[in-house]
């Protein structure tokens, strides 16, 4: 299984409880599709680069999942079903590459005092 993220734009005007059974229904299809969810965040209501489906807002989802390369497709399909969803995208996640730690350079040792 491949580790896949995926973010999903929510329409604005949804109301909160309807927002979350929409991100519940989101993980329930891809548990449905036999996949298991690493990790997943629901960020604010945010201003779009512009506008979708007549929305100038949305509320992003990213949810990191491992599921099989076959099941991706399907789980398109039926995610563009979703009137809730503005947009949807779902990418093979690769970790940024680790940061190399700068060498710490010695510190300059203290020059001696010379007395006149």
């Amino acid at each position: 299984m491949k580790l896949y993220e995926g973010m999903f734009i929510l329409r604005p005007d949804l109301p909160e409880d309807q927002t979350k059974k929409i991100v519940e229904g989101i993980s329930s299809e891809i548990t449905k599709a036999g996949g298991t969810i690493a990790e997943s965040t629901l960020s604010p209501k945010q201003r779009l680069a512009y506008k979708v489906r007549k929305h100038d807002d949305g509320y992003c989802l990213v949810v990191r999942f491992r599921v099989e390369q076959a099941a991706v497709e399907g789980l398109n399909k039926r995610l563009r079903m979703n009137q809730d969803l503005l947009r949807h995208m779902i990418v093979v996640y690769t970790p940024p590459p680790a940061r190399p730690v700068p060498p710490v350079a010695p510190a300059p040792a203290p020059e001696p005092v010379v007395s006149a």
